[in-house]
């Protein structure tokens, strides 16, 4: 069974990367590779302050050896999701059983959103795996005082923000905090490990300040943001956390309360129901009367930042992945526990109705979406589940586990349609990696200059020189020499207004992937939703 979600993660390994964050994040990585250069960040050549490094290094490293190429792209993120799984299996056979255990491990690695984000790649796969390392290790330092664990503990910590800031301390805090507070052991809160570990993840962090140093602070001519004097160091420490928490950075959202209950009845699928309610009976038996023998990590850190995030002027979906394997945890201790004819009862309904309607929801998409074929390795996915589900139907198991297998099986399967089936065929409509793919082969010596498209898959698979520009600048270049022109079609008659001629030389169909419609995912009116991106040779020749 565990094999099986497993080969619901890899089956995405190949698949092309997204064309916003995720494959802004594969250029990035890219530039760092080719350029040896691993200390400073850029994109399009430009410098380039956001994200901290700590993913980049992975992922170039990854290039290095595996070459540049969606598998090396995500398969680090793999790799940070099983280390995820290992320290959730470790953590919490340590507060309750190996049974609970394995519970966990599997609802953590059927959790839709943390399988999604081993194909749409960000710092979430990363983050999930460090986060739950580090309270792990400082769960062992709250019970007995050791080097390893204070120096593993603070390593995780420390490397948790180099890949997306302080806020990440958030969840490991607040576990670990709770824990202490609830059950009133205030005897640990003066003890010097606590500062021992903030001097380690202090040292643990200057990689990062060094590399900022470097690129931002000691160059403060550099325009970054529209100005000048931007540090680098302040941005990581205050702007990219605190600005866009009160909504004050240069990079800004919108937020709203109850964005985050809402996204995990989906993003944890097929567990949010019983986790919602997993969450409000472990308040509920602790709030009149604290019982000593319980765990509070897993309330306390999860809490903790789902309130702090619901606070924030900048929201995202992806933000509750950091917490997966606490609400793992805890739903799985809920489920191994239920006994009550009530509670089994409401278990019951819960899991059937999701398996229900995300089966019945598999097959609309499928019959809305009507794909062009499916492939061998698809088949061979849905023949191992099918298997599983009947070994299941046919093995002697109380209803409350075979549902709980159900469950898992019904997550399997809708993933392997998605990254086998669905995925592959979507990601045909990004024209940047179209495009790139057609330069490579038919003009292996012309670098490429896009103008008014969303370029960042061009970016990533073009083995040539790709460099986003404006008219002016376009036109100055191609006074000089030959280049391919990357464009969108309300751009044509731009170029020649310009007194910029062109030939073309390949067209493609364009959809932004990662905002699915309606009228897309129909197959009779999908043509309706698709923009039309051209591939140009110009140059001196013709210009007039």
């Amino acid at each position: 069974m565990f094999g099986l979600t497993i080969l619901a993660h890899l089956a995405g390994l190949t698949n092309d990367v997204f064309l916003s964050d995720s494959a802004l994040f594969a250029s990035i990585a890219k530039e760092m590779a080719l350029s040896n250069n691993f200390l400073d960040l850029t994109f399009d050549g430009i410098d380039w302050l956001d994200k901290p490094h700590f993913p980049f290094w992975i992922t170039a490293i990854s290039f290095k050896i595996f070459g540049i190429n969606t598998f090396a792209f995500k398969f680090p993120a793999i790799l940070f999701t099983l280390l995820a799984l290992f320290y959730t299996y470790r953590f919490t056979s340590e507060l309750y059983n190996r049974e609970t255990a394995m519970l966990a491990v599997l609802i953590l690695a059927t959790a839709q959103h943390l399988i999604i984000s081993n194909n749409d790649v960000r710092a979430e796969p990363f983050l999930t795996g460090l986060v739950i390392a580090s309270i792990y290790h400082y769960h062992r330092l709250v019970q007995r005082y050791h080097w390893t664990n204070l120096v593993c503990a603070s390593l995780f910590a420390g490397l948790s923000v180099m890949t997306k800031g302080l806020f990440t301390l958030i969840p490991i805090g607040g576990a670990v905090a709770g824990e202490i507070i609830i059950k009133r052991q205030f005897r640990l809160i003066q003890s010097s490990r606590w500062i021992l570990s903030l001097i380690m993840v202090f040292l643990f962090i200057t990689p990062e300040l060094y590399a900022l140093y470097h690129q931002f602070d000691s160059h403060p001519e550099k325009i970054v943001f529209g100005r000048t004097g931007v540090s680098g160091i302040g941005f990581f420490l205050w702007d990219s956390q605190f600005g866009r928490f009160f909504n004050t950075g240069p990079i800004k959202g919108s937020g709203n309360p109850f964005f985050f209950f809402h996204t995990l009845l989906w993003a944890f699928l097929p567990w949010s129901i019983v986790m919602y309610y997993a969450f409000f009976k472990k308040i509920i038996r602790n709030i009149r009367s604290v019982n000593q023998q319980a765990e509070f990590y897993t309330i306390s850190g999860s809490l903790l930042a789902l309130l702090v995030f619901s606070l924030s002027g900048f929201q995202l979906p992806h933000y509750t992945n950091i917490i997966f394997p606490l609400l793992a945890i805890l739903t799985a201790d809920w489920i191994h526990r239920a006994e009550m004819q009530g509670e089994l009862r409401f278990y019951r309904v819960a899991q059937s109705v999701t398996i229900i309607l995300l089966a019945v929801l598999l097959v609309i998409v499928h019959i809305i979406f009507r794909p062009r074929g499916i492939s061998s390795a698809a088949v061979l996915a849905f023949v191992l589940t099918a298997m599983m589900i009947v070994l299941f139907l046919r093995y002697p198991l109380e209803r409350k586990w075979k549902l709980f297998y159900y469950s898992a099986l019904v997550s399997i399967l809708v993933n392997f349609y998605l990254n086998l089936i669905f995925y592959p065929e979507l990601l045909e409509y990004q024209s940047g990696t179209k495009a790139a793919s057609y330069a490579n082969q038919h003009f292996p010596d012309d670098d490429i200059r896009t103008i008014g498209v969303l370029s960042f898959t061009i970016h990533f698979h073009a083995e040539n020189e790709v460099r986003d520009r404006e008219i002016p600048m376009l036109l100055e270049e191609l006074s000089k020499a030959d280049f391919l022109v990357f464009t969108s079609e309300p751009y044509l008659d731009s170029l020649r207004m310009s007194n910029i001629d062109y030939e073309i030389v390949s067209v493609f169909d364009h959809f932004h992937t990662t905002m699915v419609t309606g009228t897309f995912l129909n197959h009779k009116t999908r043509n309706e939703s698709l923009r039309k991106h051209y591939l140009l040779k110009s140059g001196p020749g013709y210009l007039h």
